[in-house]
């Protein structure tokens, strides 16, 4: 399954943590991760991003205040991804990595991003995760492991 990670730069530290967790199902080839830090020096940064979100079997959405703040995050990346899962060629999944302000209300599309299941389990964001967070960044690895099996299935049964 091919991941697409849409965040803030602001927010590039917690990306790194969900990767390191997201690690084992990389290695196990269950996903590919990608996000925009792969883009190589002299690639059309907007072209690259449209190629990569269009190609993603799954988009996780790192929310925070930095997300929603990023007119890039909210107006390409979230509305795309919205439109990729509303036509079926896409999963998007939310993982709040730090509290935010009405995140469940924030408009993707026809539809409001708080109308998905999000991780960490019931949208608890990673920080309330106390006194140790590993335990909420591994609730959002499980849960992006049993997505990613599912629709590992759904394409075999096709």
């Amino acid at each position: 399954m091919r991941v697409f990670y849409s965040y803030s730069r602001l927010d590039a530290k917690q990306l790194q943590k969900l990767k390191k967790h997201l690690s084992p199902l990389e290695r196990i080839d269950l996903i590919h991760g990608w996000c925009d830090n792969e883009i190589l020096p002299g690639a059309e940064f907007d072209q690259e991003i449209a190629d990569k979100l269009g190609k993603a079997d799954i988009v996780v959405l790192l929310i925070s205040p930095n997300f929603s703040d990023s007119q890039y995050c909210y107006k390409i990346e979230l509305q795309r991804a919205m439109e990729r899962r509303d036509v079926g060629e896409a999963e998007v999944l939310p993982v709040i990595i730090s509290p935010t302000t009405a995140w469940k209300k924030l408009k993707a599309g026809n539809r409001k991003l708080g109308e998905l299941n999000a991780l960490p389990t019931s949208g608890k964001p990673i920080p309330s995760w106390n006194p140790n967070q590993e335990f909420g960044w591994k609730n959002v690895a499980d849960g992006v492991e049993r997505l990613a099996e599912e629709l590992t299935k759904k394409k075999r049964q096709r």
